[in-house]
């Protein structure tokens, strides 16, 4: 199968040594954008600010170790891609909320119950997916990034039978 003229890389290509460097340097810039959400919680546990650092490193590993998850293909975890892990708004306001009532043991219960139910549907969407509406797969893949909308765009090209309306 040929690669697309707009892709550079395929998924066995390795890249020169500096684009590697560089795009590590994007994520770590990238990711350290969300530290934020560890920074705002904190606070509100009324933790000192040497407790907040301790947090703050502990998030920083277990980001580093859930990327690594997700490089090494082990089972049915690990996508063999850098999709590296990353701290949500969505769970903000419940964590922000979760601390005022019940402390940190509350927000790690709470998010990993979160998690928990996540993993379940990752199992379960799957062969859903044929009953989704195309409009709702389609604003799904606007959300994610450019390599997965023109992935999206392909799979429903397929689906529709060769159709090239895809609005």
């Amino acid at each position: 199968m040929r690669r697309p003229p707009n892709i550079f890389y395929g998924v066995d290509d390795k890249p020169p040594h500096g684009v590697t460097v560089l795009s590590g340097l994007q994520h770590v810039g990238l990711i350290s954008i969300i530290l934020v959400y560890p920074l705002l919680v904190t606070p509100e546990a009324g933790l000192s600010s040497q407790a907040s650092q301790d947090v703050l490193s502990l998030s920083m590993i277990v980001l580093g170790i859930g990327a690594i998850l997700q490089v090494l293909p082990r089972g049915f975890i690990g996508a063999r891609l850098l999709c590296p892990p990353t701290f949500t708004a969505a769970y903000l306001a419940p964590s922000l909320i979760a601390v005022k009532t019940g402390g940190l043991s509350l927000v790690l219960g709470m998010t990993a119950f979160g998690g928990v139910i996540e993993l379940g549907l990752s199992r379960v969407l799957r062969p859903l997916r044929p009953y989704f509406p195309l409009q709702t797969r389609n604003r799904a893949a606007e959300r994610s990034s450019p390599s997965t909308k023109r992935c999206n765009l392909r799979v429903q090209t397929i689906e529709t039978s060769g159709s090239s309306d895809l609005t």
